[in-house]
C-alpha cells in the first residue's frame, strides 16, 4: 500500500491534483476547508482540488473546488475514508488536527492560540505557510438561488439572528443560560429577531421561529441578509464569516478566543482571575459550577450588542 501510495501522489501532483477530504458530522469544521482551499487557490491557481466531504452543499458554486464528492452514511463512504487515510501523502489530505482528542480534552490544549483552520492544516504545509492561509470562510449564492429563497421566506427588512443552544454532542460546556438570552431578546423589543437552529432547541418568546425550516442554502441567504446575529461558539460563528455578519459569540472559558476569531465575530468572554482558564475540557466541569459562563451576565451581552450596532 506504501508504493501504491507513493505512486498514486506522484501521479496526481503531475496533473496538478489536489485531493482533500474530512469525514464525519462536524459541519463547522468541514466549512473551514473553504479558506484553506481559497487560500492555495490564491498561491496556485493550476492546482485542481477535489474535495470529498460529508457536507457538500457548502461548497456549492465555489470556483476553488474542481471536483466535488460526498461521503454518504453508509459503510462504502466510510470504507473509502478508510482507504483515504492509508494513501495519504503529497496530494491526497486529510483537513484535521494532527492533535487527537484525549479524553474530555480537546485538541485545542495542544495548539495554544492558533486559528484551528490553520490547525487542521498542517498537512498542507508542504504546499502552503501558515501565514499564507486567510481566515475567511466561504459560501457562494447564485443569484436564481437568492432569488427563489427571498419569495419563500418573508422577513423584515431588518433582522438579528439567535440561536438558543450549542451543539451538545461534542460539549456540553458551551451553553449559557437560556433565561439570560432570553432577557437580551426582551432588552431589544425594537429588534425583530429571527431563531434558527434545530426544531428540538429551546424556543425562545418575542422571536420569529425559523428552527429546522431552512436547508443550509437558505440558511446561508438568511445571514446574507441579517443584521447581526447572537450565537454560541459553533458552527454559526464560522458560517456567519462567509457573509461578514457581524457575530456576537457567547463564550466559555473552556479555550481561547484566538482559536475561533474572525474579522467579523466579537466574543464576550469573562475569564478574569480564572485559575482554570482556558481549562480546554469537552464536559465534566470540576467547578460545582461553570463559573466562565455563570459570570457573564444579560447585562453584558446586551452592552456589548448596544456599543457594536445601532439597535
Amino acid at each position: 500500500m506504501k508504493l501504491f501510495s507513493l505512486i498514486l501522489n506522484f501521479f496526481l501532483s503531475k496533473i496538478k491534483i489536489l485531493i482533500v477530504f474530512r469525514y464525519g458530522r462536524s459541519i463547522g469544521d468541514q466549512l473551514c476547508i473553504s479558506s484553506l482551499s481559497n487560500s492555495i487557490k490564491k498561491k496556485n491557481a493550476r492546482l485542481r482540488i477535489i474535495l470529498i466531504v460529508s457536507y457538500p452543499e457548502l461548497f456549492y458554486n465555489n470556483e476553488d473546488i474542481f471536483l466535488l464528492f460526498k461521503f454518504k452514511k453508509n459503510k462504502i463512504s466510510y470504507y473509502l475514508f478508510r482507504l483515504l487515510n492509508r494513501i495519504k501523502g503529497s496530494s491526497i489530505k486529510e483537513f484535521r488536527s494532527k492533535y487527537p482528542e484525549e479524553g474530555d480534552f480537546t485538541y485545542l490544549r495542544n495548539i495554544n492560540g492558533q486559528h484551528i483552520i490553520k490547525a487542521m492544516s498542517f498537512e498542507f504545509s508542504d504546499i502552503i505557510k501558515d501565514s499564507e492561509i486567510e481566515i475567511q470562510n466561504k459560501f457562494i449564492l447564485s443569484k436564481p438561488e437568492q432569488i427563489k429563497i427571498k419569495t419563500k421566506f418573508v422577513l423584515p427588512s431588518k433582522y438579528a439572528l439567535v440561536q438558543s443552544q450549542g451543539k451538545s454532542y461534542y460539549s456540553t460546556l458551551k451553553q449559557w443560560d437560556l433565561n439570560k438570552l432570553q432577557k437580551v431578546i426582551n432588552d431589544f423589543p425594537n429588534i425583530k429577531w429571527v431563531q434558527v437552529g434545530l426544531e428540538d432547541e429551546f424556543k425562545f418568546e418575542n422571536v420569529i421561529d425559523l428552527r429546522s425550516k431552512t436547508s443550509l442554502r437558505e440558511l446561508g441567504y438568511l445571514f446574507s441578509q441579517a443584521s447581526f446575529l447572537l450565537t454560541h461558539e459553533g458552527f454559526y460563528s464560522h458560517f456567519s464569516s462567509c457573509f461578514n455578519l457581524k457575530t456576537f459569540v457567547i463564550q466559555p472559558g473552556i479555550s481561547m478566543i484566538n482559536n475561533f476569531k474572525y474579522p467579523n465575530t466579537i466574543h464576550i468572554q469573562k475569564i478574569d482571575n480564572l485559575d482554570c482558564y482556558p481549562c480546554y475540557l469537552k464536559n465534566n466541569c470540576p467547578k460545582h459550577e461553570q463559573i466562565c459562563m455563570k459570570n457573564i451576565s444579560s447585562e453584558d451581552v446586551v452592552n456589548v450588542i448596544k456599543k457594536n450596532t445601532d439597535f
